[in-house]
C-alpha cells in the first residue's frame, strides 16, 4: 500500500453536521405547499362563513346585539383578509401549526360568543360550532386536535348552560352533542392515521435518499453523492477558515484479481474496502465509492499531518493477504486554487505518482503535491 504525504498544515478544529437526506428527497417543498393551500384555504372557508353570518345579521336587524355583533363580524373579515398575503410566509416557518392551532382556538371562542349573544341554541350559527373541530383534523397534530375537540365540547355546553330559555327539546340538545362528540371522535381517529401516514411517508423518504445516494454494493456514497459532499465541505472549510484534505484509494491490478478469482470474489474485495475505509474514518468523514475500484474519503478538518495519521490507519486495516493491495494519494485544499476540480486533480496526481513509483508500500513525500501553504 503505498502514501504520498504532503507537509504538514497548522491545526484548526471543530466540524458541522451535514443532512444525510438531499433536498430532493426531505419533502420540504411538498410540505410547504400543502400548508399553503391548507391555510389559504381555510382562510377562505372562514372568511365566507364570516361573511355568510354578516349576511344573516344584516338581514336580521331587530334581534338582540346587532349593533355590537356586525361591528365584531366585520373585523373578524378584516383580519381573516389581512392574513392571506401571509399564508406563504406562515407556510415556510417552523412555528405554522402552532399559528394554526392558535387560530383554530380562536375561531371556536368566536363563533361562542357570536352564537350565545345571537340566542344561544337558537341561533342558526350553532351549526358552525363543527367547523373548528374539521379544520383541526385535517392538519394539526393528535393532542391538539384533542384539545380542540375538548374545547368545542366546553362550548357547547357552556351555551347550553347559559341558554335557559332553550327553545330546543332535551332530546335535540342531546342528539346534536352526541354528534359533535362523534365528530371529535373521528376528527382524532383522522389525525392519527394521517401522522402514521406522514411517519411512513418520511421514513420512505429516508430509505430513498439513502438508495439515491449510497453505494449498494460497498455502504459508501455513491459517486455523485460524494462530490455533492465535497462540495458542501470545501464551502464550508473557505467559510469557516478550516483546513480540508482528501484521500483517493485505487485497488491495485483488480481486473488481474477479477480474472483470478472471479468476479464474486471482486465484490467482495470491494465490499470488505469499502466497510473498512467506513469503520476507520472519523464519524463526520465522508467515504465515497467514486469508480469501479477506485474510492474517496474527505477529510474536513484534517491538515496533512491528520491525513497522513489517518491514511496510516487504513493502511493498517487494510493490509492482508485475501485482499488485493490498495494505493493512496492525498492532498489538501489550496485557498488559492478552492475547488474541488483542482483538489481531486491533486489527490489523483498524487495517487498516479504512487502507482508508478511503488504500488502496494508506503511512498515519501512528494513535493511535486505538497500545498504551497503547508508549514515550513
Amino acid at each position: 500500500m503505498n502514501f504520498i504525504v504532503e507537509g504538514p498544515r497548522s491545526k484548526h478544529g471543530g466540524d458541522e453536521p451535514v443532512s444525510s437526506i438531499p433536498p430532493r428527497f426531505d419533502g420540504q417543498q411538498h410540505t410547504k405547499q400543502f400548508w399553503s393551500r391548507y391555510l389559504r384555504v381555510g382562510i377562505l372557508v372562514f372568511t365566507f362563513e364570516a361573511v355568510a353570518t354578516l349576511a344573516y345579521l344584516v338581514l336580521t336587524p331587530n334581534a338582540a346585539h346587532r349593533t355590537f355583533l356586525i361591528t365584531f363580524t366585520s373585523i373578524i373579515i378584516l383580519c381573516l383578509l389581512s392574513n392571506i398575503p401571509l399564508t406563504e410566509r406562515v407556510a415556510s416557518a417552523p412555528w405554522r401549526t402552532k399559528y394554526t392551532f392558535g387560530w383554530t382556538l380562536v375561531a371556536g371562542l368566536v363563533l361562542t360568543l357570536e352564537i350565545h349573544l345571537d340566542g344561544g341554541l337558537h341561533s342558526p350559527l350553532f351549526v358552525l360550532l363543527t367547523l373548528p373541530i374539521v379544520s383541526a383534523a385535517l392538519a394539526l397534530e393528535i393532542r391538539q386536535v384533542i384539545v380542540c375537540g375538548v374545547a368545542t365540547l366546553g362550548e357547547f355546553a357552556y351555551i347550553w348552560l347559559n341558554d335557559p330559555a332553550a327553545q330546543r327539546s332535551s332530546s335535540e340538545i342531546a342528539m346534536f352533542a352526541m354528534s359533535l362528540l362523534g365528530l371529535v371522535i373521528i376528527a382524532v381517529g383522522v389525525s392519527t392515521a394521517r401522522s402514521r401516514l406522514l411517519d411512513d411517508e418520511y421514513h420512505l423518504r429516508a430509505e430513498l435518499a439513502t438508495l439515491a445516494t449510497t453505494d449498494a454494493l460497498t455502504g459508501c456514497l455513491n459517486h455523485g453523492a460524494f462530490y455533492e459532499r465535497l462540495e458542501v465541505e470545501i464551502d464550508r472549510a473557505l467559510r469557516l477558515d478550516l483546513p480540508l484534505s482528501l484521500l483517493m484509494i485505487d485497488i491495485d491490478y483488480f481486473k488481474a484479481f477479477n480474472d483470478t478469482f472471479g468476479h464474486w470474489a471482486g465484490d467482495d474485495a470491494l465490499g470488505a474496502v469499502g466497510a473498512i475505509l467506513t469503520k476507520t474514518s472519523r464519524s463526520f468523514d465522508s467515504v465515497g465509492r467514486v469508480g469501479g475500484d477506485e474510492f474517496a474519503v474527505a477529510l474536513p478538518t484534517a491538515t496533512i499531518a491528520h491525513a497522513a495519521q489517518i491514511a496510516h490507519r487504513m493502511r493498517e486495516a487494510l493490509s492482508g493477504d485475501e485482499r488485493p493491495s490498495v494505493s493512496v494519494g492525498y492532498a489538501a485544499l489550496d485557498p488559492l486554487r478552492p475547488s474541488a476540480e483542482e483538489l481531486v486533480r491533486d489527490a489523483d496526481r498524487s495517487l498516479y505518482e504512487v502507482k508508478i513509483e511503488s504500488r502496494g508500500q508506503q511512498a515519501n513525500q512528494s513535493p511535486r503535491t505538497a500545498s504551497p501553504l503547508d508549514d515550513t
